[in-house]
């Protein structure tokens, strides 16, 4: 079996080595920020903020794949009890995308996939009290559309995981490298 893997993974590796785009630059480093909305189905959820770094290496012209780091702060408030929750989320996920123009404006659609960890703050203001949740770590997908226009991104994505975890983000922000090649 080893004798089948070790040149299977060299070849792999070689043709991702060679393949890149030829009419963008191979790297870029995207900076996203935005507004998250997480999924449960409590009436009393309020919305966070999310942050993503993802660097990404163009395997074509319309491929590209990368590595996505993404940090999120959602809220949850009950008014009954006065009480707040704070959620924060980290996500690491290898990722593809899939660009349909080769335009100026490029629509993208794009799949993650990989780990996700939550920890919990609740805060209860008429006692004082505070509590930390256990840190939770999941396997989950991020599914994305998106569009991007010169150096500026534009996307909708759901963190796919489970339970009180996942959440909705609108993003928005800019990214280094991966322009046309003059």
């Amino acid at each position: 079996m080893k004798k089948i893997i070790l040149p299977f993974l060299i070849l792999v590796s070689v043709s991702v080595v060679k393949a890149q785009s030829l009419t963008y630059h191979p790297f870029k480093l995207d900076i996203n920020i935005g507004y998250a909305y997480p999924s449960s189905n409590n009436s009393d959820v309020t919305g966070g903020i999310a942050l993503t770094v993802e660097p990404h290496y163009l395997l074509s012209d319309q491929l590209a794949i990368g590595l996505r780091l993404e940090g999120a702060i959602l809220g949850y408030s009950s008014h009954q009890y006065i009480d707040n929750d704070i959620s924060g989320v980290s996500s690491y996920c290898f990722t593809a995308n899939y660009y349909f123009s080769k335009s100026s404006i490029r629509p993208f659609i794009g799949l993650g996939l990989g780990a996700f960890t939550q920890s919990s703050d609740s805060f209860v203001s008429f006692d004082g009290e505070s509590t930390n949740s256990p840190v939770i770590t999941k396997f989950g997908a991020v599914p994305q559309l998106g569009i991007e226009y010169q150096h500026f991104c534009f996307s909708v994505e759901y963190d796919a995981v489970g339970g009180n975890i996942g959440y909705t983000a609108i993003k928005a922000g800019f990214f280094f490298g991966g322009g046309k090649k003059r």
